[in-house]
C-alpha cells in the first residue's frame, strides 16, 4: 500500500502523504517516484503480478519446472514522465509490451515497456522500460531444460 511505502522510503516529502499532499504544487498528493515501478508492473492493489499470456507449446516447460523459477532481478530501468506527476487516488490504466529479449552467459533477460495513461482522458502520463533478468545457474536443471527447449525450437523451425 502507499502507506507502507511511505513508512520505508528515505526520500520522503510531505507531498506524498494523503494528509499533507495538498501542500504539493498540484494541490493534491503525488506518488513517490520509487513507487512507480510497482504500478507500472501491475502490482497495484494485488500481490499477483502481471503475466504474459501462456502458450500451449510451453506447457511441457511449465510441467517440467513444477513452479520453480530462477532468481530474478531488475537490470536497467528508465522512466519518462510525459504529463506527470502520478497522483494518489487517480484512475490510471497500464499497457505492457515485450520489446526485447536476449541472454548473456549467466542470465536470460527481457525488456518490457509499460505505458501509464489517465483513465478518463487516455492521456499518456508516464512510460517505463524495464530489464528483468533471470540468473541461469540459480535454477537446478537449467541446462537440461534449455537443451530441451532449444531442440523443440529447432524441430519446429524445420516444419
Amino acid at each position: 500500500t502507499l502507506n507502507e511505502k511511505l513508512e520505508c522510503i528515505t526520500e520522503w516529502l510531505p507531498w506524498f502523504g494523503e494528509e499533507s499532499g495538498d501542500m504539493s504544487p498540484w494541490g493534491r498528493p503525488v506518488l513517490p517516484p520509487e513507487a512507480l515501478n510497482a504500478i507500472m508492473l501491475g502490482y497495484c492493489g494485488t500481490d499477483i503480478g502481471p503475466e504474459f499470456p501462456s502458450r500451449p507449446q510451453d506447457a511441457w516447460l511449465e510441467r517440467a519446472t513444477n513452479g520453480r523459477t530462477p532468481v530474478s532481478l531488475f537490470g536497467g530501468c528508465e522512466v519518462i514522465m510525459h504529463a506527470g506527476p502520478v497522483f494518489v487516488g487517480e484512475d490510471y490504466e497500464v499497457t505492457r509490451e515485450l520489446v526485447g529479449k536476449g541472454e548473456t552467459p549467466r542470465a536470460e533477460f527481457k525488456w518490457t515497456r509499460s505505458v501509464l495513461t489517465e483513465k478518463a482522458s487516455g492521456r499518456v502520463i508516464a512510460e517505463m522500460t524495464l530489464q528483468d533478468m533471470s540468473l541461469k545457474q540459480s535454477m537446478e536443471g537449467y541446462g537440461a531444460l534449455r537443451k530441451e527447449s532449444n531442440a523443440r525450437a529447432m524441430h519446429k523451425s524445420k516444419l
